[in-house]
């Protein structure tokens, strides 16, 4: 039994406090050499949170740098991507409620999208796979009608099911299908199915109607809602067993990434090697210099990260950040 320190930041001052956890060896958290590592990260201009969790219990946070506020709520971020798997997860219980199927085309909601596009599938807009080119085509436009013409009037770079090309379109358009599908708001539904019952009071929605934001990005959320988001998804307890496996598995290979091989889940990044899976990623960057990254290992152990202080090296600095942290998984299925 080892003593492992654990705090939050108060008036500037980290309030340490030492515990004894029966942790495995490979899910002690050294609280010094995380705040350390997190502290040299700010010097060179990280500012931010940082949350990790083991046996879905938050082992280490604290805040560094300038605070985040996002409508009206302190360490708020905007979450981008991550949004994603809100509206896979909409869809997934649209799919167990009977009144979708990954199978159906995209015709069967949009009587007059046209003629190359009407048999691109739920599924293959899930996977980033419609062919559809370009991205952000409903920026601006708050009508959804408006927003999925302007979308389906963007030209095809591949036939549907063939290539894997992120666009945040392919999600504003599972948005207007959820909409179409439920007979109410995308945000009302996830509203309702998701963040009441998971209870996650200090997550919100972009102001407004812009479909530019709608499905694909444009939530907002703290790093406690967020764990109890994704340990609602891992947990299995707000979708199925079969629906949380589809939305967390590696549907659809991207690259291969340090010997791993990364492919695209529902909304979700998936690493595997060696037939097992290692990690499921949650990302996502938005406006205002915020990025968030969530990464669930295979033994649970939980780390987020989420900054409002923009690009760092090539990637965003909560990318950086939860990459490199002085935390030893054990790394199996």
């Amino acid at each position: 039994m080892l003593p492992v320190a654990f705090g939050c930041l108060a008036g500037g001052v980290l309030a340490a406090a030492a515990v004894s956890l029966n942790l495995p060896p490979s899910q002690i958290i050294d609280h010094r050499a995380i705040d350390s590592a997190v502290v040299r990260f700010a010097d060179t201009g990280f500012s931010g949170s940082v949350l990790v969790a083991t046996d879905g219990k938050v082992r280490f946070s604290r805040n560094y740098g300038r605070s985040s506020r996002v409508n009206g709520v302190t360490d708020s971020y905007w979450i981008g991507s991550v949004t994603k798997s809100f509206t896979s997860a909409a869809i997934l219980r649209l799919r167990a409620e009977r009144r979708l199927s990954l199978a159906d085309s995209i015709g069967h909601f949009f009587s007059d999208a046209p003629y190359e596009k009407t048999g691109i599938t739920i599924r293959q807009l899930l996977t980033h796979t419609s062919g559809i080119d370009g991205n952000y085509a409903g920026t601006g436009i708050a009508s959804r009608g408006a927003a999925v013409q302007a979308i389906l009037a963007r030209p095809m770079s591949s036939p549907p099911g063939s290539h894997y090309r992120y666009m945040d379109d392919d999600y504003e358009l599972l948005a207007a299908i959820v909409e179409i599908a439920s007979g109410t708001s995308w945000e009302s539904f996830v509203r309702r199915e998701f963040m009441a019952k998971v209870r996650l009071r200090h997550t919100s929605f972009w102001p407004g109607s812009d479909w530019s934001h709608k499905g694909a990005n444009g939530m907002a959320s703290t790093p406690e809602d967020l764990l109890r988001w994704t340990l609602a998804l891992h947990k299995e307890r707000i979708l199925s067993r079969q629906d949380a496996r589809d939305l967390m598995s590696g549907q659809i290979y991207v690259r291969t990434e340090r010997g791993e091989d990364v492919y695209y889940g529902f909304g979700v990044r998936v690493y595997e090697a060696g037939g097992q899976t290692l990690e499921v990623m949650h990302s996502g960057s938005s406006d205002d210099n915020n990025n968030v990254i969530a990464r669930v290992l295979a033994d649970g152990t939980t780390v987020i990260v989420m900054s409002s202080a923009g690009d760092h090296s090539g990637t965003t600095w909560s990318s950086y950040v939860a990459r490199n942290l002085p935390v030893h998984f054990r790394r199996v299925h």
